[in-house]
């Protein structure tokens, strides 16, 4: 059995790639976005985490920045039914990350704008601090390659200890592309491309900065994330 402790900020792409690693079991548990009132130490994790039993895989994430930042797993102790226990971190890049933040709800553009002027800095603050953590991290998950590169993945669910199936893989990744044909979370983006063999380029999820680039120029962007950017993406 495997422990798996997921974390990712709010609106990275948690979901879709959640799914994907429980597409690939047939025997987990689930704990989806664990609030503070539910975790307030990593004691409490541990605890959680070590009550579960014959599960295939045990699956705790974590998308509140403050659980992200103060909950460090690296000295915990779990008990030695866990096989593995790893720590995958998410990214995706900021200028997407912020487009799909802002848009979460059936929100105008006007109140898009609002939001993002009156509070773009500590949004940009929220990225930062994760984009270090996950620097950091000795196993991380850039969103922008696992959806347009199968290889990324299949060298994902190794460092996951999991095999690879690539049906399994087209299947939830089809969730993503035809998403008219299923109900899904609200962390999805849903105006998506509906080619599955389509080229990263023409990914409408990696595109969804466009819709508020307008605000980058007239508002700005901070100096700490367009270096950050630049230096991984080179965007």
């Amino acid at each position: 059995m495997n422990l798996i402790l997921f974390r990712g900020v709010k609106r990275s792409g948690n979901h879709l790639i959640i799914n994907w690693i429980l597409s690939h079991h047939s025997n987990v548990f689930f704990w989806n976005n664990c609030c503070p009132k539910d975790f307030k130490t990593v004691s409490e994790v541990r605890d959680a985490a070590n009550s579960q039993d014959d599960e295939d895989v045990v699956i705790f994430s974590f998308e509140f920045p403050q659980l992200i930042s103060e909950h460090d797993f690296s000295q915990v102790i779990f008990c030695n039914k866990y096989k593995h226990v790893l720590t995958p971190m998410l990214i995706r890049d900021p200028y997407n990350w912020m487009s799909s933040f802002l848009y979460n709800d059936n929100i105008s553009n006007k109140e898009v704008e609002l939001d993002y002027r009156k509070n773009h800095s500590r949004y940009w603050n929220i990225w930062t601090e994760c984009f270090d953590i996950w620097a950091d991290s000795t196993l991380r998950v850039d969103f922008n390659k696992f959806v347009s590169n199968q290889n990324y993945r299949k060298e994902l669910a190794d460092e996951m200890l999991f095999n690879f199936c690539p049906k399994i893989d087209k299947q939830v990744l089809n969730i993503l592309w035809n998403h008219k044909e299923i109900s899904l979370p609200s962390s999805f983006d849903t105006d998506l491309v509906k080619s599955y063999e389509i080229e990263p380029k023409e990914m409408k999820v990696l595109d969804r900065h466009k819709k508020i680039s307008h605000l980058f120029d007239k508002y700005g962007i901070c100096p700490e994330v367009i270096a950050r950017a630049k230096d991984y993406w080179s965007i």
